[in-house]
């Protein structure tokens, strides 16, 4: 799994969720400009499929250290706290806030926590929900394009 761990393959952590999924199209946000919709996870698609294959299908990032019920597990890509990507893994620490870029959602985001909720968070709701995870730091695979 720490292949995994390299944002050039965020892709593949849901990739290996296709029989759960049953469709990409729920990878993708409307939002998101610079990504494009796939249409299936089948690798040999019918003409005229576009299949999830890489980054450019997702909008989301992964939460790679979601082991209790109020870690982030996954959420918009537009995530940031300043500091440079270490091979697409962004790290949420209490001494470097996150914050949304403006890329998507006009500077606001939705999570996934690991008990399944899902939250709309401003950049002060989401340094909050960062700041009281109980793993610390946050370790996030962020889908980075090639």
């Amino acid at each position: 799994m720490m292949e995994l761990m390299h944002g050039l393959n965020a892709f593949r952590a849901f990739q290996n969720m296709s029989n759960q999924l049953i469709t990409p199209k729920l990878l993708y946000c409307p939002s998101d400009a610079s990504r494009i919709q796939a249409t299936t996870f089948n690798l040999k698609p019918l003409p005229g499929a576009v299949p999830f294959t890489s980054n450019s299908n997702l909008s989301y990032f992964v939460g790679l250290d979601a082991t209790d019920p109020q870690a982030l597990l996954s959420g918009d890509r537009n995530l940031t706290n300043g500091t440079p990507l270490k091979n697409g893994v962004l790290e949420l620490a209490p001494n470097k806030p996150a914050g949304w870029t403006a890329e998507m959602h006009n500077k606001v985001g939705n999570i996934l926590l690991a008990d399944g909720s899902v939250q709309q968070e401003s950049a002060k709701g989401l340094w909050t929900t960062t700041t009281n995870a109980p793993l610390l730091p946050n370790r996030l695979l962020i889908p980075v394009l090639q």
